[in-house]
């Protein structure tokens, strides 16, 4: 079933949180004790690259499973596992400064398809370059840059922009409907007095000897924290400069979503990437591949010994508990070991694997190598054997496969995926490479990736050259010219 986001009350939320809660409000940035407070809620600092999970109360005065139930004095919380609600909350100065609900600024923000931030453009007279914000102020707000007009006429803001040319495209009209719906029965759940700051889980501050290391992206957000605690407590504050502060609140705030979903979760060193994307499939295994040497078949692979005794472990318990009597936990530990040292048992039980695959060739499998550019980058080879050095973690890979999926033998590694049965046999079979000699975007062609390599070049021209004679001369000339 599909998962989709819903906006909740944020007013609701702040009177059901039953943890520890500051309300910037409430305190001065002029007041050590106060900005120290800020810092312990808002801020985690470590001093090595280890994250403490134990169970803490919200100042961190108690740590550890000894004290869990405890209520600490300090700051009045359970000692427990760690809560990701909010501590820092902000307050509307009056009910006509409410803030909007970040994650709807953050659809609009979207939906207009730029990384502009308009709610700044339209509030900040200073920023007249963006044709679209200086268009909605003449438009809508009628010169009167200001967040409280802005909140006022979101609803014409809408259906305003749905006027504009760029935004007839279905896709974004779409969008517009949804946001205008929204607007329409939940506009209660939209703007609340009350508005969270993240959780010091997520703003981390690495300490070195060497200065402290901290994203750009959350200290604005501690900026902002900063600057709001400045103007609330500050009796001479203008009610321009609150309007422009609350409008920079819900602009950092709501774009915060953008910021993590680009810098940490989608990136190549992000989470999706590094824990979900790049987690490797049950019977799969990536290697960097190496020239295999001696005789051998050109659409064969030769796997590491640790990876054919992990890949193919439930084969390998099955038959060590139904063949040679170990039981469960013997056979798993066997299997441990052997991943770190040769074991002779497992040995013969992986090369009876290999013995009894139907077509008598070894364990077919399916090798890939990112990026797939055109026919050939994934290929139908089989496993004939495996190496049988613990210490090595490299597939041995035959010269004559490298040209279709464009690898050499500098560091370039190679997916495999096993087929497990004749089924997934049969479906690889569209990936033989033999089914590659004819070039896909040149009808009648030999495949330009379908050479003699230097090697068997070289090998080739000295026979021919030379005064040998061979027993079946003319047969092998025969066969060597087709």
């Amino acid at each position: 079933m599909a998962i989709r986001q819903e906006i909740i009350n944020l007013d609701t939320f702040y009177k059901n949180v039953t943890g520890n809660k500051i309300l910037l409000n409430s305190l001065s940035l002029y007041d050590s004790n106060h900005t120290n407070m800020l810092h312990k809620f808002m801020v985690n600092e470590f001093e090595s690259d280890s994250f403490n999970i134990l169970p803490k109360c919200s100042c961190g005065k108690y740590i550890g499973e000894f004290h869990k139930g405890h209520v600490c004095e300090v700051c009045e919380t359970e000692v427990g596992e760690t809560s990701y609600d909010p501590v820092i909350w902000a307050k509307a100065f009056d009910k006509d400064l409410k803030f909007i609900n970040p994650i709807f600024y953050y659809r609009l923000n979207s939906m207009l398809g730029s990384d502009i931030q308009y709610l700044t453009g339209i509030t900040n007279t200073t920023r007249t370059k963006d044709n679209v914000s200086a268009t909605i102020a003449r438009n809508v707000l009628m010169g009167e840059r200001t967040y409280k007009n802005f909140v006022y006429n979101i609803r014409n803001i809408l259906v305003f922009i749905s006027t504009l040319g760029q935004y007839r495209q279905p896709s974004r009209a779409y969008k517009l409907a949804c946001l205008l719906h929204e607007w329409d029965t939940r506009k209660d759940d939209i703007l609340t007095m009350y508005i969270p700051f993240i959780n010091n889980i997520l703003f981390n501050v690495t300490k070195t000897n060497k200065g402290n290391y901290t994203d750009t992206g959350f200290a604005t957000i501690y900026d902002i924290a900063s600057s709001w605690m400045r103007v609330s407590n500050n009796m001479n504050t203008t009610d321009r400069i609150r309007d422009l502060v609350t409008a920079k609140t819900v602009n950092s705030l709501g774009l915060m979503p953008e910021f993590y979903i680009k810098y940490y979760l989608s990136k190549k060193a992000g989470i999706f990437r590094k824990h979900c994307y790049g987690a490797r499939s049950p019977f799969t295994l990536r290697a960097v591949i190496v020239s295999r040497p001696g005789r051998h078949m050109w659409n064969e692979i030769i796997v590491p010994w640790v990876t054919m005794v992990s890949v193919f472990r439930p084969h390998v318990l099955n038959i060590l508990c139904n063949r040679y009597g170990f039981s469960y936990k013997e056979a798993s530990d066997r299997i441990f070991a052997a991943c770190k040292k040769y074991d002779p048992l497992i040995d013969e039980v992986a090369t009876t694997l290999i013995k009894e695959t139907p077509n008598g060739r070894g364990i077919p499998a399916m090798i890939q190598r990112n990026p797939s550019l055109y026919q050939g980058s994934a290929l139908k080879v089989y496993i004939p054997g495996y190496g049988k050095d613990p210490s090595s973690n490299v597939i041995e890979f035959s010269q004559g496969l490298c040209k279709w999926p464009n690898a050499d033998y500098d560091g370039d590694e190679m997916n495999v995926t096993i087929a497990l049965d004749n089924f997934m046999a049969n479906k690889f079979e569209v990936l033989n490479p033999l089914y590659n000699v004819l070039d896909g975007s040149r009808p009648g062609e030999i495949s330009k990736h379908l050479t003699l390599l230097a090697p068997m070049n070289n090998v080739l021209m000295e026979y021919l050259k030379s005064d040998i004679e061979h027993p079946d001369r003319d047969t092998l000339a025969k066969e060597l010219i087709g």
